[in-house]
């Protein structure tokens, strides 16, 4: 079985530059664009804000849901290769 290209140390060394890249992230745009929605359509901003929320929870499930089944699929494949009984 090949080595895997990256080592958990080096896997581990880009948290800190990822969790400074989402502090510096700011929301600001997000209450600006509800607000803009609101003010364009009559409906009241926390009406938008439940159905974006709604949205963005299925758009998640579903995500989340390919995800895990991408990883056992893939998890099944590395096991076969490994045990000799798939060739690539």
């Amino acid at each position: 079985m090949l080595p895997l290209p990256y080592s958990l140390a080096s896997l581990v060394a880009w948290l800190p530059r990822i969790q400074l890249l989402l502090g510096s992230f700011r929301w600001g745009w997000a209450r600006q664009a509800l607000q803009w929605v609101a003010a364009h359509t009559g409906v009241p901003v926390t009406l938008v804000a439940a159905v974006l929320v709604l949205i963005l929870y299925r758009v998640a499930k579903r995500s989340l849901r390919f995800v895990a089944q991408v990883s056992v699929v893939l998890a099944v494949l590395a096991l076969l290769a490994h045990f000799g009984l798939l060739r690539f």
